[in-house]
């Protein structure tokens, strides 16, 4: 019993590591997503000013 609770709280590790790295991995996508558009505003907002 012992090493089964070993090996699940294992798993469970390896799975928030990878449930972590996913978010990361989505997080920075949208942050990607987000810094182009915000650049592109302020390209515009420049541009009309001029």
């Amino acid at each position: 019993m012992e090493k089964f609770n070993r090996l699940v709280s294992k798993l469970n590790r390896v799975y928030l590591k990878i449930k972590l790295e996913l978010n990361k991995e989505q997080t920075l996508s949208k942050r990607l997503y987000i810094v182009p558009n915000e650049a592109e505003i302020k390209i515009e907002a420049v541009e009309n000013i001029v």
